[in-house]
């Protein structure tokens, strides 16, 4: 309803063919005021349940002169409250059967948006009420979700069956490793969660796909839940409730278990997403869920850069050049290349995958290998002509030495008010063999260096090799979060890491 200046109140109007409400004759000064009714039964085992919307006493880009929440609640019900970031204590006043809490916050500022930041949700002050939420109460309830019954039918067996038939019983690996590659190549993802209609009708949940399937053939696996690398610690209930929010699955071998996760038909099976990679899991077993660790190795994303270049006099270069990419890079470039005619893929791979590094380039030929095999990584060998890949001044040649990411785009600021969340997980290899023209020579001495912060790592172990160069340099950044108080050390480490990457090469050309 609308509430105008002078009082009086004036009720929505339904319009017809109009799907929602209108609030009449609104002026600058009038209050609008709506209330929403909501049922939550409960699952008839765990008792009921409750959960409130989060308050949030502070937005993006508006500042609020006052923000308010009341809640009213029964006595008999004690209320679970969670709060964050330096939220008031409320004024609680009690009245026979309820009992009520009012928190109130004045000139709250607009909160402030930053590059590579943290959800702004996480660093709001914020407060959520409820009652009969816990972490194990909501595990159990994922548990119960993800149990499967129903006895193995016929036809998923034999569809099942004429998949693995080429490998022996006793190689679960390999088997179910033919089942995700048949399951990702022929299901549709879609909302049919039933694993049986899933495999028949080739349309459904793919995750209850080939659990279906692996049951169907006797290979054990088990549906879990992981912690997230980038997701806050739990101040409450209710953050805690939400804690393991990674779906995985745990699959039985013959050399021990297998993790993976469902996503991208071309993505390698065995893969697990970076954020992950060492967290601890749920294991949701039919009795009771427990507690394991995902394995920290695992199918790593990275990119490796290796090739023989030959410097000309003038600075023209011809490059001999080979990217092997694994992990979700890999997948990537697989699903672009399927929608992609022929002559598209080369334009693809002088523009993007060259063109980004060596400016100008021209491709004289390039080869794609392992490009259907999404379990092996994906190689593009190449051969360019490159014509200014140094710059000569004055009987030097100057080079920069290509493919080397910027880590100071993470450190864009300053100074942070918020947490500089770091979502991509990335590892770079480069080898480059440079042969300088006959008669030159090394202008200044290479010093290799390494350089870190905590997990993040920069190392450059270029050195002379039988009259050539070779840049041999590795980054690692992983995904992860980097508190307020500890980015300035991140920002040191960064603007460090691009001088030493970025320093050029002199190459003193023979009189």
């Amino acid at each position: 309803r609308v509430i105008k200046k002078d009082g009086s109140v004036l009720e929505p109007e339904f319009v017809e063919g109009k799907a929602t409400l209108t609030m009449p004759h609104l002026e600058a000064g009038d209050y609008i005021e709506t209330e929403r009714s909501e049922s939550q039964p409960g699952d008839g085992q765990r008792g009921e349940r409750y959960i409130g919307p989060r308050w949030f006493f502070r937005e993006e880009n508006i500042a609020y002169a006052r923000s308010e929440f009341l809640v009213i609640s029964p006595k008999s019900k004690p209320l679970d409250v969670e709060t964050r970031n330096d939220v008031p204590k409320p004024e609680v006043h009690e009245d026979g059967a309820i009992i009520a809490r009012h928190w109130r916050v004045d000139n709250s500022p607009a909160a402030p948006v930053e590059p590579f930041g943290a959800p702004v949700v996480e660093f709001l002050p914020s407060v959520q009420v409820g009652w009969g939420i816990s972490s194990e109460r909501t595990l159990e309830a994922m548990s119960d979700a993800s149990a499967d019954l129903t006895p193995v039918d016929p036809r998923v067996r034999r569809i099942a069956e004429h998949i693995v038939a080429s490998v022996p019983r006793e190689h679960l690996g390999e088997r179910a490793k033919l089942l995700y590659h048949w399951l990702v190549s022929n299901v549709q993802e879609g909302e049919d969660s039933d694993g049986r209609r899933v495999i028949i009708g080739k349309n459904g949940n793919l995750w209850r796909g080939f659990i279906t399937l692996c049951r169907a053939v006797g290979i054990p696996v088990d549906y879990s839940v992981a912690q997230s690398k980038l997701t806050l610690a739990p101040s409450g209930s209710f953050s805690a409730a939400a804690l393991y929010s990674l779906p995985l699955l745990r699959v039985g071998t013959e050399k021990g278990e297998v993790w993976l996760s469902l996503g991208s038909k071309y993505a390698p099976f065995g893969y697990v997403p970076a954020e992950a990679r060492g967290m601890p899991a749920q294991v949701l077993a039919e009795d009771a869920p427990h507690a394991v660790r995902v394995p920290a190795d695992g199918l790593a994303d990275r990119v490796t850069y290796s090739g023989d270049i030959q410097l000309e006099s003038d600075g023209a270069a011809e490059v001999e050049l080979e990217q092997t990419l694994q992990g979700k890079y890999a997948t990537a470039l697989r699903g672009a290349l399927a929608e992609m005619a022929a002559p598209q893929i080369r334009d693809l791979v002088e523009t993007r995958l060259l063109g980004h590094a060596l400016r100008g380039a021209k491709l004289e030929k390039f080869e794609l290998v392992n490009v259907p095999d999404s379990d092996q990584p994906l190689i593009i060998r190449t051969s360019s002509h490159v014509p200014a890949f140094a710059q000569v001044a004055g009987g030097v040649l100057l080079i920069a030495p290509p493919f080397a990411p910027r880590v100071g785009q993470l450190a864009a600021l300053p100074t942070r008010q918020t947490p500089l969340l770091i979502v991509d997980a990335s590892e770079q290899r480069i080898v480059l063999k440079l042969r300088p023209p006959t008669g030159s020579s090394l202008g200044i001495a290479l010093a290799p260096q390494t350089l870190s912060n905590g997990e993040y790592r920069v190392q450059i172990q270029d050195r002379e090799e039988g009259g050539a160069i070779i840049l041999d340099r590795q980054i690692v950044l992983p995904s992860g979060r980097i508190q307020v108080s500890a980015y300035g050390d991140f920002l040191r480490f960064a603007r460090r890491a691009d001088d030493a990457l970025a320093a050029s090469v002199r190459v003193r050309l023979g009189r």
